[in-house]
């Protein structure tokens, strides 16, 4: 009996570390560690323009990460299988002190479990269309606005700060997980995704937990062909191919009139192929369907201003240049575009009075 019991036993441990070891390996369905940047993306097109480098792994490098990213994957299954949508999730090693996750890969500089939980965040929707979405702007932008002015009340003007990480009886009382959260509408559903798996301090309300569970991390991950065209046209357009690129963002518009980074990248586009009026069309659509706490809100109002001034519309093109100053003053070249504009509106009031003056 006592034989026959151990051997059940021996049997019972085989299986469950056979059940682990098999677990702890599901999550390399939806992940590949690259040290080439995979061919016929857009960060292969930076790449060759030199915008992007990665490094190698080293068997070190790779093992801690590898366990970080197993670590993450117990946690949340469901954002693995929601970032590897469009196919398996590159994992990149970069020369810089930070992470971040983009173009549908993961960008390690710095490596632990909170900034693969968080950056993998940005890599499941990192076309924004959650973040975008009427129900999460509806949820989040009162608590943003919330936030940002208890920060501003108590003298805190950077929210990634580790003074500011520590005022947790000012940052929950708001609903949202950290300063870091209300610094754009982004890093808001990041923030809510780390805080939900590694932050047992904080109690996500019940109507962002519902959300994040419906759109993100119980959802049926599905391929979404509009994303597929999106980022074949954002490459074309990288690489010159201004007609691929038309061509597959207004089909990429079509299976969803509500793409904003799809207009974005169209507008671009437009601007490229000399169509200027257009390009401010597809700009101001995209405006339409951003939030005022969007990271990229600046891109369509600098372009945007751009293709008017251009099309001979300098008041209101320096209007909006001077938009994006406002929210992101140090964007290289917008400084000398509203100079330019700016000399070309005063020119064009010049000549105007000048001709009144001479009917007078």
């Amino acid at each position: 009996m006592i034989r026959t019991t151990f051997i059940v036993f021996c049997i019972s441990l085989g299986f469950l570390g056979s059940a682990a070891t098999a677990f702890a390996a599901e999550w390399e369905r939806f992940v590949e560690f690259r040290d080439t940047v995979k061919p016929g993306t857009v960060p292969a097109v930076l790449a060759r323009q030199g915008k992007i480098a990665v490094l190698p792994w080293t068997p070190d490098e790779k093992a801690q990460t590898q366990g970080y990213t197993e670590k993450v994957y117990k946690l949340l299954p469901g954002l693995f299988r929601m970032g590897a949508s469009q196919g398996p999730i590159p994992f990149y090693r970069v020369d810089r002190v930070s992470s971040f996750g983009g173009h549908g890969s993961l960008w390690l500089g710095y490596m632990n479990s909170t900034v693969i939980a968080h950056e993998l965040t940005h890599v499941a929707d990192a076309e924004h269309k959650i973040v975008r979405s009427v129900q999460f702007r509806r949820l989040v932008e009162p608590r943003i606005k919330k936030l940002r002015a208890v920060m501003a009340e108590n003298g805190y003007t950077d929210p990634a700060s580790g003074e500011a990480a520590k005022r947790t009886d000012l940052i929950y009382p708001s609903g949202l997980p950290s300063f870091y959260s209300a610094s754009t509408i982004q890093e808001t559903l990041a923030e809510y995704v780390r805080a939900s798996a590694m932050n047992k301090k904080f109690t996500i309300p019940p109507d962002i937990k519902a959300f994040l569970d419906q759109r993100l991390l119980r959802a049926e991950p599905v391929a979404d062909p509009s994303v597929a065209l999106y980022r074949q046209g954002k490459a074309a357009r990288l690489s010159g191919d201004h007609k691929t690129a038309y061509a597959k963002l207004s089909d990429a518009i079509k299976g969803d009139v509500n793409f904003a980074e799809s207009y974005i990248e169209r507008g671009l586009t437009l601007m490229a192929l000399r169509q200027n009026k257009l390009a401010a069309d597809d700009f101001t659509r995209a405006l339409g369907l951003m939030s005022e706490y969007d990271w990229q809100l600046y891109i369509p109002y600098y372009k945007r201003g751009l293709a008017l001034a251009t099309s001979g519309q300098y008041e209101k093109g320096y209007e909006d240049l001077l938009a994006a100053k406002r929210l992101a003053p140090d964007t290289p070249g917008l400084a000398k575009s509203i100079g330019q504009v700016k000399s070309m509106m005063d020119l064009q009031n010049k000549f105007m009075m000048d001709l009144q003056n001479k009917k007078k």
